[in-house]
């Protein structure tokens, strides 16, 4: 079976935009620089040098004061540069003690990011980072832009290259119900390798009402099944694919560990795709290893529509844990 490239899930999307939202916090190396008598003195002279805006205060438990103040050469929701100040005020005198960062000055590289259309220079940049590592993030690549000293593309430019980048070197990550149908079929052969995935049972509907159904497993995953006396199924909305939810099949063992059997991704009708997964599942066994699935116990939450389907499967003589 080929290679699935990873394609960027949504949970994956929402993590990059947080990033925007909670930076990894850089250390400044603060270093003090000046003492000033008082409180009038010191914000005088951070106002004098004309490129510092308040940013936020913080009073630690023995109420000593910190001012600090970022480069306003950029924006307060963009990204920030690296330099910056600070005014501490402690609490056992009226001095005010000025301090600063050691990192130079970023603001003329974020202040220099493209416009309208990224370089070719820096497309060429940004793809010699992907071809390295083609599940670069943008993070990490803008990182790498600001210490080389290369002009910044707006992140919404830089994902949109990322995307055409994955898109040439894997294919559009949207499937069509023909391109999946033919995937599942050059892919439901039975390998010889027992850790080689395939896919184990398929159905794809063309009619009115379009719909897909398709089970992935193992050899070896599949092994488990046969002697298992109780099964766990559940669909899990945290793991997706093309946005449907992704059906997990397996069994515990003594340890309370959990054991897969293989996996599936359905669109349509709650209860028959859990029929469709009770009857491959019980079908691989059947044929591949000639043994019969009899499990007792079924371990669900409170869906009817995995309780109905398991009793449609497997008959009525069966206890439902629900957990």
């Amino acid at each position: 079976m080929e290679d699935v490239p990873d394609y960027e899930t949504s949970s994956e999307s929402e993590s990059e935009e947080a990033i925007t939202k909670r930076r990894k916090k850089v250390d400044k190396q603060w270093e003090m620089e000046k003492v000033f008598e008082n409180k009038a003195s010191a914000v005088a002279a951070v106002q004098m040098e004309q490129v510092w805006s308040f940013t936020y205060k913080n009073v630690d438990t023995e109420g000593n004061v910190s001012e600090i103040f970022r480069c306003n050469k950029v924006k307060k929701r963009a990204e920030q540069c690296a330099a910056g100040v600070y005014l501490h005020y402690p609490s056992t005198t009226s001095e005010v003690h000025l301090y600063r960062s050691q990192l130079a000055h970023t603001c003329n590289v974020i202040v220099t990011r493209v416009k309208s259309k990224i370089s070719n220079e820096v497309k060429e940049e940004i793809k010699s980072l992907f071809n390295f590592d083609s599940k670069i993030k943008p993070k990490k690549v803008l990182d790498i832009l600001i210490k080389k000293q290369i002009a910044l593309p707006s992140k919404t430019q830089l994902n949109n290259y990322l995307s055409s980048l994955r898109k040439v070197k894997y294919g559009s990550n949207v499937m069509s119900l023909g391109e999946l149908e033919n995937f599942c079929l050059e892919n439901a052969k039975v390998p010889d390798d027992v850790d080689a995935a395939f896919v184990v049972s398929y159905q794809v509907g063309y009619e009115e009402q379009p719909f897909f159904r398709f089970f992935v497993s193992t050899k070896n995953l599949l092994k488990l099944s046969c002697d298992a006396h109780h099964i766990h199924a559940d669909a899990t909305y945290k793991l997706v694919w093309q946005g449907f939810p992704v059906l997990l099949l397996g069994t515990t063992d003594r340890d309370r560990i959990f054991h897969i059997f293989g996996l599936a991704v359905c669109s349509k009708e709650q209860t028959e795709k859990f029929v469709f997964l009770f009857k491959a599942i019980k079908s691989a066994d059947q044929d591949i290893f000639q043994k019969s699935i009899c499990p007792k116990y079924l371990v669900c939450d409170s869906a009817k529509s995995i309780q109905n389907a398991f009793i449609n499967v497997f008959g009525s003589d069966v206890t439902i844990i629900m957990c």
